[in-house]
């Protein structure tokens, strides 16, 4: 293991973790009650067209009882409602509601106007090297 290796991870969790509870505080002041994972979940619906509760469970690596959890408060909030699937009754889809879809779009655009003041301490080539780089690391992780 290189020497640099520990103080990466322990950079990566304290961005991670501080981008975590930044967007908490944004989805809190848009005036709904959540988490990261219930945003994640919004944005997991809109990007995945109406997916089944397994695809959610699975995705979050939870159980299904427990998306059924994340997902009921989704519904009680207007933000989700549920689908029967016309081909499989017994199957159910998740879709955005239209307040889901403008509560999605309003966290995004707060979280991409915080991230832009973040990046905005790099300079151009910078900004460059860490795109590059964050992009060798996801392929790295997605093809591994």
């Amino acid at each position: 293991m290189e020497s640099g290796t520990p103080e990466l991870l322990s950079l990566l969790f304290t961005i991670g973790r501080s981008m975590r509870e930044s967007m908490r505080r944004n989805i809190q002041r848009n005036g709904k009650p959540g988490s990261f994972l219930q945003f994640e979940t919004l944005r997991y619906v809109k990007e995945h067209k109406q997916p089944y509760m397994r695809d959610v469970a699975a995705f979050f690596h939870i159980t299904p009882p427990a998306a059924t959890l994340l997902i009921d408060g989704l519904v009680r909030e207007k933000l989700l409602m549920r689908r029967f699937d016309p081909k499989d009754r017994r199957a159910i889809r998740i879709a955005l509601t239209p307040t889901g879809a403008r509560y999605l779009s309003k966290g995004i655009a707060a979280h991409q106007k915080r991230l832009a003041a973040l990046f905005n301490s790099l300079n151009a080539e910078e900004r460059s090297q860490l795109i590059r780089i964050l992009r060798k690391i996801s392929k790295t992780i997605t093809t591994s």
